[in-house]
């Protein structure tokens, strides 16, 4: 039987969009003779389904656009995972199989992904096994699988998030669970955004004994054809795939997930406020690469505190990006609003108050330029900064999109190196000089935060690896900075919990991963 699997883009929520992906699919398989048509679980939804599926009305389209699709499947079949009303309107998530016009529902999971969720089906006299699941969850349930019986081929349907860490590791899951098995498996996956999720695809053929047969590749649509009964053979020399470093991974997933929160929001243009500092200069060089610099506005807004090397750094990054740009100093507007306040703040000094207030103006500047032009803000906190709390709320933590939230100082400076490996895009002064939120005289990060290299390694293990300070201190890090991070992880939650949603390329974010009480009293 010869297959098509299709790694596609499709859009959450939007049915009829996924629906014509997929008739148009169909369409390209039947041309090149194929039997059977595979996409990534829940295609004709998107993924994540949040809370769609409590509409009836949503539920019910999902149905008419299957039949539809069932209609066109005369001489093809056609696989996805979905969610469907039993004939007790009980919802369930479960496989479509479409031929001929009918929809066969297979499946009495309540709740998507939670487990893997192994189903038997004949498609045109093939005895076929699917699992519907995420794999970073569901692997150690499915390596129980010693055997399926007479299963000719299984089928992963896959909803999975991209992390850097995932690409790799997949390959070596999915070789182990082949060989383990002896059976060919075809394994498909979202290729996309949804908001904050990104998915990096990855669809990939295994022949019976575990060879890589072919792959769809990373970040990008493609459709490919497998013969199964050929997936048998112990003829196919395993494909080598050359998985790029972390940075590269990093670089390619955020500006997959720029485009697409623009793309599928409907929106076009973004702004963001150009420092001169790196965190900033990396969210453009991202921005531009997804939108183009005919879409990307920057913002210098300097105030008394600023350097004029940041000025000078800004304007040269922008023109090295032909982006346009705006020069709108703040420190009148930071006078006013001091005079306003001088009765309250009547012979009190100058401290972090006045600092976020610079912070604040930026922000209201950039969300008015928002709100007139319809460019979208991009915020260019990182991950290290959010960890710890070092950041304004309503000002520099302001924005509809958290670019570099999952990305911490160090791996920034990794993508600025990556960046300019072929050319100075960023300027090198921006790379070199130390950091710097410049809202007071002689400001440098290092006053109020150990050096990056250390304090990301602190904050990796805490975060990523869940380790408590007892653990921290026996690796080596000093008690008191120990407790001194974690108590400033643990203070800055409400923070996060106010912070636009963030791009997710690690294994743990902040915020969608990492679920901790605002007011919790407990010491880690």
């Amino acid at each position: 039987m010869k297959i098509a699997v299709a790694q596609r883009n499709f859009h959450q929520g939007n049915i009829p969009h996924n629906t014509a992906i997929i008739l148009s699919s169909i369409k390209e398989a039947r041309k090149n003779k194929a039997e059977l048509l595979i996409v990534a679980g829940y295609a004709l939804t998107g993924y994540p389904l949040y809370d769609l599926t409590t509409y009836d009305s949503f539920v019910y389209q999902i149905h008419n656009s299957l039949q539809q699709i069932a209609d066109a499947c005369q001489d093809i079949a056609f696989l996805t995972a979905t969610p469907y009303y039993s004939d007790e309107k009980q919802l369930h998530y479960g496989v479509a199989h479409c031929f001929q016009g009918n929809i066969e529902y297979l499946g009495e999971t309540l709740y998507p992904n939670l487990q893997p969720d192994l189903k038997h089906l004949t498609v045109k006299a093939h005895a076929i096994s699917m699992i519907i699941g995420d794999t970073s969850a569901s692997f150690a349930a499915i390596e129980q699988l010693t055997t399926l019986g007479n299963t000719d081929l299984l089928i992963y349907l896959s909803a999975t998030p991209f992390d850097y860490s995932l690409p790799t590791r997949r390959i070596d899951q999915l070789t182990l669970l082949t060989k383990q098995l002896n059976t060919p498996l075809l394994f498909v996956n979202h290729i996309g955004a949804s908001t904050d999720l990104l998915f990096e695809g990855s669809s990939m053929a295994f022949s019976a004994e575990g060879s890589l047969v072919v792959s769809a590749g990373l970040f990008q649509e493609h459709m490919f054809y497998v013969d199964s009964s050929q997936l048998h053979s112990n003829s196919y020399e395993s494909l080598l795939i050359d998985i790029p470093d972390k940075s590269t991974l990093i670089r390619d997933a955020l500006v997959l997930g720029i485009q697409d929160f623009f793309y599928k929001s409907g929106f076009r243009q973004a702004v963001l406020g150009l420092s001169g500092g790196l965190d900033s200069a990396v969210t453009a060089v991202l921005a531009v690469e997804a939108l183009g610099a005919e879409n990307v506005l920057g913002v210098m807004m300097p105030s008394q505190f600023s350097t004029e090397h940041s000025l000078i750094d800004a304007r040269q990054l922008a023109l090295n990006l032909q982006i346009q740009t705006e020069l709108i100093p703040i420190e009148s507007q930071f006078h006013a609003v001091m005079n306003s306040l001088q009765y309250v703040f009547k012979n009190k000094e100058f401290g972090i108050t006045e600092e976020n207030i610079q912070a604040r103006l930026r922000g209201l500047l950039l969300m008015a330029i928002s709100n007139k032009s319809g460019h979208i803000v991009l915020n260019s906190s990182n991950k290290s900064e959010a960890a710890v709390g070092y950041g304004t709320l309503y000002g520099d933590m302001s924005g509809s999109l958290s670019v570099l939230g999952d990305v911490y100082k160090t791996e920034v400076y990794q993508l600025a190196e990556l960046i300019n490996r072929e050319k100075d895009v960023i300027p090198v002064n921006i790379i070199q000089k130390p950091p710097s939120a410049e809202l007071s005289p002689g400001q440098k990060d290092s006053d109020s935060l150990p050096a990056y290299k250390l304090l990301d390694a602190l904050l990796f293990q805490f975060i990523e690896e869940s380790k408590g300070s007892d653990e921290l201190v026996k690796d080596g890090f000093d008690p008191e900075l120990v407790k001194r991070i974690i108590s400033l992880v643990n203070r800055s939650e409400f923070k996060r919990f106010q912070a636009p949603p963030v791009l997710k390329v690690s294994p743990r974010t902040l915020k969608t991963d990492r679920s901790m009480p605002q007011n919790s009293s407990f010491i880690i």
